[in-house]
């Protein structure tokens, strides 16, 4: 700001904060001090507010965990590939106490697994003209499996790989 602007606002200040007495002496009298020379009493509070400084308690962070992501488990059906002899892949999630305690719940697995692609198996059709009847024959085909094994959900890595073949004899699937 200028200079005179400052020196302007500031005598302002001053006659707005003068003491407004309506019982002045006349100035011919000559008893009284001229209104300028009257000191003006302003409050100013110079005692500072006291500080209180709060300590946080020390809080020990515990070290940042990695966020664990749950993992998407995938199967395959049965594929022409994979019926020509290409492993299936399968993917559980066994603890391996589990897997210890029961060993052919794997086996079990592959054996469903078998059981439920039964209507992916190769058909043909055979007819006797002479009665006029015809039969529908599935094929039951040598599958190949590769079981991945892991730990739980998040488990990035497998901690076991099986390898199983599943067919079907006499009304019987086989896994092996």
């Amino acid at each position: 700001m200028k200079p005179h602007l400052v020196l302007l606002c500031f005598s302002f200040f001053v006659l707005a904060c003068s003491n407004s007495n309506t019982e002045q002496t006349p100035a011919s009298s000559g008893k009284g001090v001229p209104s300028a020379a009257i000191p003006i009493a302003v409050s100013i509070d110079t005692i500072k507010p006291a500080v209180v400084k709060v300590e946080k308690p020390v809080v020990k962070q515990k070290p940042k965990s990695v966020s664990k992501q749950v993992q998407i488990r995938m199967g395959e059906i049965v594929s022409d590939a994979k019926l020509n002899g290409e492993p299936i892949l399968m993917q559980e999630e066994l603890l391996p106490e589990t897997l210890s305690a029961n060993p052919d719940r794997i086996k079990e697995l592959v054996k469903s697994h078998y059981q439920n692609n039964e209507r992916n198996f190769p058909r043909s059709i055979a007819d006797n003209f002479e009665k006029g009847t015809s039969t529908e024959r599935i094929h039951y085909p040598r599958l190949n499996y590769v079981v991945e094994v892991y730990k739980d959900q998040y488990a990035t890595k497998p901690y076991k790989t099986i390898g199983y073949s599943a067919r079907k004899e006499n009304d019987s699937i086989i896994v092996e």
